[in-house]
């Protein structure tokens, strides 16, 4: 601790300095891979009574290296008038190689084949701030701010390889991945509108739709969003009052992109709000925002169902910002005076509240947060998710 070691020396710190320390540290850890990974063997499966050997499509590799995360970091930690007022801040940077990665190949390995590829690297930080901006003898204000940003880079993939997606094949209207040189979670959309160099949408003069295309060079170096917040933050204040303590837990995000398949299922179907809009004089015929190739604004009418179903996923990405009140509890503490006669040493009772509600959030109606499962895709789908579950409820702890 540089406190402690300058006041070794004899030599005194302001005394507005009550406590310094550096952290300083380095660190390499290998992550090895499934066993199953490895080799190709038969699984047997029963069809109509007979036992039918079966294949895995997808080519395993017995050469398989561990991975190997390298990382640094720096930290200080100080704390400054008595404990009133402190910060812990930490700086970080890591690389990973020899990441093992699935990644498309020749037939008959449809489901793609394992290989050692990749450098990731990461960099960040995280900061606590702790303070006391009022304490007097019956009454205090405490507050506490957590702040984190990481940002994941792809410097590598394996050789020959352009473009990893995370979710494989899947049914969704989005693939979720990286290409070196970029951000890890880049979110492409399967189908783009056509535009022309102004960015203006080509319509169809037929037909008044749209036009798009599904080429794939087009979609990788146009991703619509990405899933890696600016910052993570969190607010924690509490109020202190004679025994009784009032707090709350302020979650938020900013930054980073979310696909809402649940809004983009309820405007095909006609029940998003946004789908209110039926035209002028509620006629069911709109016209889609666009120009026509030769550059004069589109006129052609279209029904409100097929305006409403032509719309597609860059229509429904959103800002997953949020801020969200995660908790709030009250309780009371004891004072010793009043269990002095009993066994117990302390005694508290709290109410306490989670989940309850979002004070701000872009997503129309449904949860900004994603993640249906635990994989990094899922991160950027609201997709049908169960609310979060409000929940209220007392806490007894006491100690003897």
């Amino acid at each position: 601790m540089i406190s402690d070691f300058i006041r070794s020396l004899d030599k005194s710190l302001p005394s507005w300095i009550t406590f310094a320390k550096v952290r300083l540290s380095a660190a390499q850890v290998g992550k090895d891979t499934s066993p199953y990974q490895l080799y190709n063997t038969y699984a047997f499966k029963f069809e109509k009574g007979e036992l039918i050997p079966s294949k895995s499509n997808v080519k395993m590799n017995d050469q398989l290296k561990p991975e190997i995360a390298t990382s640094y970091e720096a930290g200080l930690d100080m704390k400054f008038l008595n404990n009133r007022l402190g910060f812990d801040f930490t700086y970080y940077t890591s690389r990973t190689k020899n990441q093992i990665m699935k990644v498309p190949a020749a037939a008959p390995w449809s489901g793609g084949k394992w290989v050692n590829a990749g450098l990731i690297t990461n960099k960040g930080f995280e900061m606590m701030i702790y303070s006391t901006p009022i304490q007097t003898k019956d009454f205090s204000f405490d507050l506490n701010v957590n702040l984190a940003k990481n940002v994941s880079n792809v410097k590598e993939l394996a050789e020959g390889v352009d473009y990893l997606y995370f979710n494989g094949d899947s049914n969704f209207p989005v693939n979720v991945g990286t290409r070196p040189g970029h951000k890890l979670g880049e979110i492409y959309a399967k189908t783009l509108y056509k535009r022309d160099d102004k960015g203006n949408i080509l319509i169809n003069k037929e037909n008044g739709l749209p036009m798009t295309t599904t080429d794939a060079n087009e979609r990788l170096t146009n991703p619509i969003g990405n899933i890696q917040p600016n910052l993570l933050m969190s607010v924690a204040p509490a109020f202190t009052y004679k025994g009784f303590t009032l707090s709350a837990m302020f979650d938020m995000k900013f930054g980073g992109d979310i696909i809402s398949i649940s809004e983009m299922n309820a405007t095909g179907n006609g029940l998003a709000k946004r789908t209110m809009n039926r035209g002028e004089n509620d006629n069911y015929m709109m016209v889609f925002p666009g120009v026509y190739e030769d550059g004069t604004p589109n006129t052609t009418k279209i029904s409100a169902s097929n305006y409403y179903g032509a719309l597609i996923a860059e229509d429904f990405i959103y800002d997953a910002s949020f801020i969200k009140l995660k908790e709030l509890s009250l309780g009371y503490s004891f004072p010793k005076s009043m269990l002095k006669k009993t066994p117990i040493q302390s005694l508290n009772l709290s109410f306490v509240a989670r989940n309850l509600a979002y004070l701000m959030k872009h997503t129309p109606g449904t949860s900004p947060e994603g993640g249906y499962d635990t994989t990094m895709f899922s991160q950027a789908i609201d997709f049908m998710a169960v609310p979060y579950t409000r929940t209220f409820g007392f806490s007894v702890n006491f100690s003897f």
